[in-house]
Order: C-alpha cells, then sequence, then structure tokens
C-alpha cells in the first residue's frame, strides 16, 4: 500500500485512506475496482485446459437487423428499439463451457454477475440444471460441455446500452482456482452513426525536419518581437517550468527562480497562492504570457495535418477542413502562420490565417504557385504545419508594461479605504429621464446607472455583476447614453472579448440611442468576413462598401464612442485617449488581455462588466492557468475587500453591482444555477416563460412507449448510459446514443399539435464540436435546418425557449473507479452555469447518471441537478442506481468471490 500513497493520498484514487469512514470506504471500492481492471484483460481469454465459447440466439430477426461484435471478451449487440421491441424485448446469449483436459475433472464454482443490482435486473442468468443458481458445485469431466444462458429481457426498451459483467469461477482437484469475465452489452439506437470520410484521421503531429525549404508569405507578417521569451529562459518556459533527472543545473536555478516568483502552493490545501502585486505586475504577467505562449506553440505542433486536400473558396485564398476548430483544438486565431507542402516535399509555402469558421480557416498571402496547384487538381494531397501569430501575445505584454509606466497601480489594486470617503453625486436621473424603462423600476439597473454616471468608484473599477439574463447589456446602454446626455464631450471606448458582443453592444446602442456614425464607430479587424457583420452594425463600421478603411490613432477622437475588441484597440495604442472605458463581458478575458484597454487611459474611469460564475479565460498552458492567467481581472477585483460583501450581506454600490432580477428563466428553470451558483439571490421575473404551456409538458411522454404518463415540469433529466467516441485521433468526443435521444425530443416537440414550437424556437448544446456536427446533420435530414445547435462558447449571451443539452462523457463499463472518470466537460462549472441558464421555459438534459450522479466532487453540481429532477418525477430514461456506500459494499463483495488465490496463469 505504501507504493500507492505519496502525501498520505492514493496515487490511484485521490483520496486518502485515513479519513473518515465514507471516505475508506471509496477509497477500498476504487482499489478493488482497480484491481479489477488490471486483470480482467488477462481473464478474458481460453486457458487452463478451459474453454468458454459464445453465440448470440436472436430469433425472428436476420443479420441484417443487428450488428454483433465480439472483441476481447466483451460481446456487443446493436440494434433499433423496434427490433427489440420485435423480439418481445428479449436475447439470448448461449455460453458453452468446456473442459478440455485429458484426466483432470473440473469444478464450476460460481457462475454470476457482478452489477446487476445496478440496471434492474435486464439480465437473467439460467443453465439447465439449476445447478449454479442452486449454489452447488458442476462437475465437469474430461471433454465435457455444460451451456449457460443468458437473457436480455428488460421491462422497457430505452435508448442506451445495457452492460453487464459475467464472471465464472472454477476450481481443479488441487484446488487451484481459475476466473474468467464476460462482458456483455446491448446497445439500442435508433439512428446510424454518419460516415465522416472528413477530417479526425489527417491529424498526424509530425515534426518536420529542418531540411524543409520554406517560401514566405506575400506579404509576410510583420510582427516586431518586443516581447519575445528571453533566451536564458527560453528552456524553462518551453519545459512548463518542470525539474527533471535531466535538466541542467543553471536551468534549475531559473525555473525555481520563476516559479517561487510567481507563487507558492498552501502545503496544507494545496491551494495555490499568487504573488500578483502593484510592484511586479508587469513582469508577473509576461512569465505567465511566456508559458502561454510557449503551450501554444507546442500544442499547435501536434496538430500538423498529413494527407489532406484543400478548395479555392474565393480569390488567391485557400480553404482548409480542421476538426475541433470550435473546442479550441488546435487553437488558431486570424493573423496565425500555415506552412504548406506537396505531401512529403522539400519545398514547403507559408501562408497567413485570414478567417478561423466553425469547421474550416481560410488561408491567404500564399504564392501563387500553390494556388496554381490546388486550381489545377482538385484532390491534390498535402501537409500542413501551424506556426503561432505572435501579435495578441505583443499587445497584452505591452498593456501590463503601460499600465505601469502610466502608474494605473490605484485602477488595478484599488484600496479599501475608498470606502471611507463622502462623494457628493452630481447627476440625478427622473423616471422620464431614462431610455429604458424598465430600468427605472430594476433598483439594481438604476443604481448601476447613477453610480457610474457619478464616477462614485474613481479611481478604482466600477463593477457591474451580471447574472444569466439579468439585464447587464441593458444597463451599460443606458448608463452610457446618459453619459453622452450628461457629459456630451466625454469620449467612450467599449471594448469586449469577442466580435459577438460587440456587434450586441452596438446594435443595442444604435436602437436606443439613434447614433450617426461620426458619433458612433464600430471597428473591425481586416480579416473579419464583411458578410458576418450585423446589418445594423454595417452602418456604424469602418468600411465603405468595398474594404474595411485603415484608421490612424488620431481619428478615434473624432467619434464619441468606438466599440472594438479588446485585443484590436491594442492597435490604436498611444493617441487615442478616452475618458471612459467599458469592458463588457470581462470575465472571459485574460487580465493582459483587459489591460490592453485599461493601458489607453490617463485618469481612469474604468466600468468592467460580466459575470465570474460563467465561462473564464481560455489558457493554453495549465502551469500559467494555475498561477494565475485564468483568472480575469473581474473575478481578481471581486476578491478583493473593496468589493466584497459588508456585515448585512450587501455590496457597496458605489463600487459594485450585482444584478437580481432574472428576466429569461421560468423560477424552477432557475432554481438550479441560482443555488449552485448565485446563493439563491436571483429572482425571476419572466411571467412568460413562466406561464408558457410548454413548461408543463412532459416530452417523454410522447415518445416513450410502456410507461405511466407523468406531469410536466420545466426541467427534465434524461438517462443515458452509453460509452463516448470519437473518429480516429480526433480531439472531438461524440456520442451516438444522446444523439438518438435528442433526436426523439426534437421530433416529438415538433410534431405534437398542442402547443405551437418554432425551429427557432429550440436550442441544442453540445460541450464537443463532433456532436454538434452530428446533431446538425441529423436534424438536416429531418429537415430542421433553423434549430440552432452549438457549444456551450457559442451560446453565451444567448438565449432559447427550449434549451436540449447532451453532456456526452460517459461510459459503459460501469466498473471503472469513480475517480478516474475522464469527467472533461462535466468537470467544469462555469461551462455548467451557461448551458443551464440559457433556457427560458424547458430544460432538458441529456446524460449519464452514472458518470454525473457520482460521489466525486468534480460531480456535485450535477448530482444536485439529477436529484431536482428526481424530486419532481422528471427523470427518465434508463434506470439507475447510484452508486452509494451500500452499492459500493455489494459490487466489492461480488468482486471479492471472483478474487485470485492460486492458479491463475
Amino acid at each position: 500500500m505504501a507504493a500507492m500513497m505519496r502525501g498520505g493520498v492514493c496515487i490511484i484514487c485521490g483520496i486518502s485512506p485515513f479519513s473518515h469512514q465514507h471516505t475508506q470506504e471509496l477509497h477500498s471500492f476504487n482499489h478493488v475496482l482497480y484491481e479489477y481492471n488490471n486483470y480482467r484483460k488477462a481473464l478474458v481469454k481460453n486457458r487452463n485446459g478451459i474453454k468458454i465459447t459464445q453465440e448470440i440466439m436472436t430469433e425472428g430477426l436476420s443479420p441484417d437487423d443487428y450488428e454483433f461484435i465480439i472483441n476481447k471478451g466483451k460481446f456487443v449487440v446493436k440494434l433499433s428499439s423496434e427490433k427489440v421491441q420485435n423480439l418481445q424485448k428479449r436475447i439470448k446469449f448461449k455460453f458453452v463451457i468446456t473442459n478440455e483436459r485429458k484426466d483432470d475433472v473440473l469444478y464450476m464454482v460460481r457462475c454470476g454477475f457482478l452489477l446487476c443490482t445496478e440496471r434492474n435486473n435486464v439480465y437473467r442468468v439460467e443453465d439447465p440444471q439449476n445447478v449454479v443458481s442452486n449454489g452447488k458445485f458442476l462437475e465437469l469431466h474430461p471433454q465435457e460441455s455444460y451451456p449457460v444462458y443468458v437473457y436480455f429481457e428488460p421491462n422497457v426498451v430505452d435508448l442506451t446500452e445495457y452492460v453487464e459483467h459475467l464472471a465464472f469461477k472454477f476450481q481443479d482437484p488441487k484446488a487451484n482456482q481459475y476466473t474468467f469475465f464476460r462482458t456483455l452489452m446491448v446497445v439500442v439506437q435508433d439512428y446510424q452513426p454518419i460516415d465522416e470520410a472528413i477530417g479526425s484521421t489527417h491529424f498526424k503531429g509530425e515534426y518536420w525536419a529542418d531540411n524543409v525549404r520554406i517560401i514566405p508569405a506575400n506579404p509576410k507578417p510583420f510582427v516586431k518581437g518586443v516581447y519575445s521569451i528571453p533566451t536564458d529562459h527560453f528552456k524553462a518556459i518551453y519545459c512548463g517550468l518542470k525539474i527533471t533527472k535531466d535538466t541542467e543545473a543553471e536551468q534549475r536555478e531559473i525555473i525555481k527562480m520563476i516559479t517561487n516568483f510567481l507563487g507558492t502552493q498552501d502545503k496544507q490545501t494545496g491551494d495555490y497562492i499568487s504573488k500578483l502585486s502593484s510592484q511586479n505586475y508587469d513582469k508577473f504577467f509576461h512569465y505567465l504570457l511566456w508559458l502561454d505562449e510557449a503551450c501554444q506553440a507546442l500544442s499547435l505542433r501536434q496538430y500538423n495535418l498529413s494527407n489532406v486536400t484543400m478548395c479555392i473558396p474565393i480569390a488567391n485564398t485557400l480553404e482548409l477542413v480542421v476538426d475541433g476548430l470550435a473546442e479550441k483544438r488546435p487553437s488558431l486565431m486570424v493573423g496565425d502562420v500555415i506552412i504548406i507542402r506537396l505531401h512529403r516535399d522539400h519545398t514547403a509555402y507559408e501562408g497567413v490565417i485570414k478567417s478561423v469558421n466553425d469547421r474550416t480557416i481560410w488561408i491567404h498571402n500564399v504564392d501563387p504557385i500553390l494556388l496554381d496547384m490546388v486550381e489545377a487538381n482538385a484532390f491534390i494531397e498535402f501537409d500542413v504545419a501551424f506556426k503561432l501569430g505572435r501579435l495578441t501575445y505583443e499587445r497584452k505584454h505591452s498593456a501590463v508594461d503601460l499600465c505601469i509606466k502610466k502608474d494605473l497601480r490605484a485602477t488595478l489594486f484599488p484600496d479599501v479605504a475608498l470606502r471611507n470617503r463622502i462623494i457628493a453625486e452630481r447627476f440625478n436621473i427622473s423616471n422620464i429621464q431614462f431610455y429604458n424603462d424598465s430600468i427605472y423600476v430594476n433598483p439594481e439597473q438604476r443604481k448601476a446607472v447613477l453610480s457610474i454616471l457619478n464616477d462614485t468608484a474613481f479611481p478604482a473599477p466600477y463593477i457591474l455583476f451580471g447574472p444569466p439574463g439579468t439585464g447587464k447589456t441593458v444597463t451599460i446602454v443606458e448608463a452610457i447614453l446618459q453619459i453622452t446626455k450628461h457629459k456630451p464631450s466625454e469620449k467612450i471606448l467599449i471594448c469586449a472579448p469577442s466580435n459577438a458582443a460587440c456587434d450586441m453592444l452596438t446594435i443595442k446602442l444604435a436602437e436606443v440611442g439613434n447614433f450617426q456614425k461620426g458619433d458612433l464607430l464600430r471597428i473591425h479587424a481586416e480579416s473579419r468576413t464583411w458578410e458576418d457583420v450585423p446589418s445594423l452594425v454595417k452602418r456604424y463600421s469602418n468600411h465603405d462598401g468595398i474594404h474595411y478603411t485603415r484608421l490612424e490613432p488620431y481619428q478615434l477622437s473624432k467619434h464619441k464612442i468606438i466599440i472594438t475588441t479588446l485585443v484590436l484597440i491594442g492597435k490604436f495604442t498611444g493617441k487615442y485617449i478616452p475618458d471612459y472605458v467599458f469592458i463588457d463581458e470581462a470575465a472571459q478575458a485574460q487580465e493582459p488581455e483587459a489591460a490592453i484597454a485599461i493601458s489607453m487611459v490617463l485618469t481612469a474611469k474604468i466600468i468592467i462588466a460580466g459575470d465570474p460564475q460563467q465561462l473564464g479565460p481560455v489558457c493554453q498552458s495549465k502551469v500559467a492557468e494555475r498561477k494565475g492567467l485564468s483568472l480575469s481581472i473581474l473575478e481578481r477585483l471581486m476578491n478583493m475587500d473593496l468589493y466584497q460583501l459588508d456585515n448585512e450581506g450587501k455590496y457597496d454600490e458605489r463600487f459594485i453591482s450585482m444584478l437580481k432580477l432574472n428576466y429569461r428563466s421560468h423560477p424552477f428553470v432557475l432554481h438550479v444555477p441560482n443555488d449552485l451558483f448565485y446563493e439563491g439571490k436571483l429572482r425571476a421575473v419572466n411571467k412568460k416563460a413562466e406561464n408558457d404551456p410548454i413548461s408543463r409538458l412532459c416530452v417523454p411522454n410522447l415518445f416513450q412507449t410502456g410507461q405511466h404518463k407523468r406531469q410536466g415540469f420545466p426541467v427534465e433529466f434524461y438517462s443515458v448510459i452509453a460509452k463516448e467516441q470519437r473518429n480516429g485521433k480526433s480531439p472531438s468526443y461524440f456520442n451516438q446514443v444522446e444523439i438518438s435521444v435528442v433526436i426523439k425530443y426534437v421530433t416529438a416537440l415538433m410534431q405534437q399539435n398542442n402547443i405551437r414550437v418554432e425551429q427557432e424556437d429550440i436550442g441544442i448544446i453540445s460541450p464537443y464540436i463532433r456532436q454538434v456536427h452530428r446533431i446538425k446533420q441529423e436534424l438536416k435530414n429531418r429537415h430542421y435546418p433553423k434549430i440552432e445547435v452549438g457549444t456551450t462558447e457559442a451560446y453565451q449571451g444567448s438565449e432559447k425557449r427550449i434549451i436540449i443539452i447532451t453532456t456526452v462523457r460517459g461510459q459503459s463499463d460501469l466498473l471503472l473507479y469513480d475517480a478516474k472518470y475522464d469527467l472533461g466537460f462535466v468537470k467544469n462549472a462555469k461551462r455548467m452555469n451557461v448551458a443551464l441558464t440559457r433556457a427560458m421555459s424547458k430544460l432538458i438534459v441529456v446524460g449519464n447518471p452514472m458518470v454525473l450522479n457520482t460521489d466525486h466532487p468534480d460531480c456535485d453540481n450535477w448530482r444536485y441537478l439529477i436529484r431536482y429532477c428526481e424530486e419532481n418525477n422528471s427523470v427518465f430514461g434508463v434506470s439507475y442506481q447510484r452508486r452509494d456506500v451500500d452499492l459500493r459494499k455489494k459490487i466489492t463483495h461480488r468482486l471479492s468471490k471472483y478474487q485470485q488465490r492460486n492458479g491463475t496463469n
């Protein structure tokens, strides 16, 4: 056991065996399953003169009606729910046990299931003489055979994977014991997987040799490398600050120095304690950005492609399919460099990424020779290598330096003593002066607008904490309009991490403020596709109808309001100095990215808006993430004393306001995220959603047969136990059985006659882009192209009347020990919060309860959701039993009966 321990914690399951009884039992259970998974592979083979053969007996079905797969002791039957019904919900497996020894008699001493208590006994084992079931020994003489039958007999047929583990135990006259395992799986899915010929298998990650001659892009992107990784730090940064036995002494010292500079780890809790301060702000983020850059450069290399084809969508531009783009795998940005060669050739051509789409990238500035090759032969195959573009990193580095050079420390690290000062509010707003009438009757929104207008937080940033659906954008727009009205000479800069957020603010301002183009300017990067820009936004854009117009920094001062992304505004650092800076969706941006906008000011009037409980900054480097790069400036500031709740549990509204009225969701839809992430402070006020008849519709009543009808509830959980899959080396997963359930839901909603549902009312969220593409294809095949399907990131800021979430991740092998579940998306609470808060009237979650409902700490939130649905009788799909203490004891006891003693070889 000592070899399995590190720091008092088990390296197998991450649990201390010396903790309280419940945790000790979980630790023991995990070890039993760990051993099972280790020796199961060896125990599926026929050996020691014992032979077990098997076959499937499906009378009434032809081989074309099902798929039967045998692989390493696992027997899988795939068929539709209709076919299972045709079999009267019964499938028969036959196992024939043969004693192939010449002399020895064998005794079968045990035969049974390991997990049948978890699956409502859908499997039943039977032997002709009832020997095993009566607990007797079965005597097998040399060359004698004996059959054992297993029946699959579910009460109700669900779309899922029915898995069971069958164990046989034998003993010979010398008391040697032998254990054999077989796994049975019946997969019920109503839609056949889509054949995919493109993408996944092209990821090779091959490193290109140095003898490749590279012809540069024309024109070649120029980035002044002021902030390149220092030469003496290069090895330390690129190894992720890890010290190994091969690390040179000089590098060891550099790694120790950087690690100590960034922070320490609490020996008691294991939490990281950052050393970020106003004195080391610039140097601190330089290190984190270098770590992130190195990791991104290395990660791009693993996505190098081989044997791919390209096309020419528009003149002088190549289009390349790259799987996983929506998940940032690979993480590509406009401006990154692409190197392309004929397969295995020694001459390569540089290009520059012009745009990043859902599944493709557009490449320009390539040599005409390459374009001619593609035009002449659409099937010609290329190898592609990705090279990191450094422009974004250079702007972030420059911004943190500028913040210190301009001495903005009082903004970045505001003093709690600011609470003690008295500020006379110069401006007041009567109810008829509000552009949006609803803000006047919302106390939090009204106070936020007044505080921003009166600069009550200055020089500290003012924080607008806007949980989902609480009208954060509306509040920002009102505050900006009031500033332009009461302070007409003030220049306002509005930034956000994404084009979508910038477009939304532009539209809201234009609709209410009726600005002229001279007053409001939306700046786009030249690489953005003009067709992607909303029509109303185009009216205020830096575009002359043919091309994007290039702007000089001094030109920005001619406009009252500038709207652009955080990274792009860095292009204008120097001569443009705004009076106000609004940063929306600040929780999604790395602090150095937000610093780009903050560094534009001389005297800081900064308004930071967002929700730290939703999606945070994306970091490539886990080391940089752990040491602080994943902490947005919004979240860091909210952890400071100035922005903390007072003794009465209230925020000081001179510095921060939390919006509490939720205008989006049904109260029961809001309940779970409100309790989990907002301490129950939100209040649902959308009467339309509350009275929507779709919230009271029990959708499974429309497509589940053989079950009693139930009352509807706004939140439904549909249980599916099925394993996720991926194509080749693709980084993206899909779950075909969950897709079947999603299609069932969509079909039922669209075809029921009592409540009108439009395609645009339904949104489907999946954490994996491969699941997104497959669902889109299934919907297209069924003539539902207007149903929006996207990843969690794509849905941030959006809402739909009905939201269906497919969690994808699951394990069909239920004996995988709990602590080793690859939870992926499941463990990200912020991503979960975004997904749960998009729905207005109906929220449907499709997932594997055996993964989502474990005792693992990462599953606490999902377990809360499932129990909420259980309490309201809105859990559907395959029956399951949560792996609690009693069930773990039963499984441990069953497994112990098949432990090996001797004769195991």
